[in-house]
């Protein structure tokens, strides 16, 4: 909440020490915990300064990101949920901008949240309806960190809960609809 202790911090709960650290939050309703509304439960961006980051930390060519995130207002920025060079999601002014895999091509989606992620072009709508990118996607990894919410200097404004990242795994849909419902049984200890 954001009345708590360490609140810009959010523990990993694999204990591998990959805590995502929050900067610049006004704590209160729409930069930071929201705790009513249509974001009840959801960690807010402002979309002015606020910025999520990891730590850097490795990941391979094969990989499934599932979570939880919305962009809450549309328009144009660079700006969104990015682990370069493994895939960067972006806010458009009518949907979000994902490219996979150091792509070139990116793809635009007439969407402003996804469910899951793949490696392998799949994505996943919240209707857990699956769209398969057509562009190849090279061969990559990665060991940057993971920014949510703000790329360098260019922030959006984003809704965010629930993070899993599967590395070296390319989950299936069933597994995705798994991994997904397992992190809404999750709360903070």
């Amino acid at each position: 909440t954001n009345e708590d202790e360490d609140r810009a911090t959010i523990a990993n709960i694999t204990g591998n020490g990959n805590d995502l650290v929050l900067s610049n939050f006004g704590f209160a309703e729409g930069s930071g915990y929201n705790e009513e509304g249509e974001y009840a439960g959801y960690l807010v961006t402002d979309g002015v300064d606020d910025k999520i980051t990891s730590s850097a930390f490795e990941m391979g060519k094969d990989f499934t990101v599932v979570g939880e995130w919305r962009f809450i207002i549309d328009e144009r920025k660079v700006a969104g949920l990015i682990k370069p060079p493994s895939f960067y999601l972006f806010n458009e002014n009518n949907g979000l901008k994902l490219f996979i895999n150091n792509t070139e091509k990116s793809s635009s989606l007439n969407t402003k949240s996804l469910k899951a992620i793949c490696s392998d072009g799949r994505v996943y709508f919240d209707d857990w309806s699956e769209m398969l990118l057509s562009e190849e996607q090279p061969i990559t990894s990665s060991s940057k960190d993971l920014s949510i919410g703000y790329n360098s200097t260019i922030y959006t404004q984003m809704a965010f809960k629930n993070l899993g990242i599967y590395n070296d795994q390319l989950l299936s849909k069933d597994d995705c609809i798994k991994a997904y419902n397992y992190l809404q049984t999750l709360k903070s200890k």
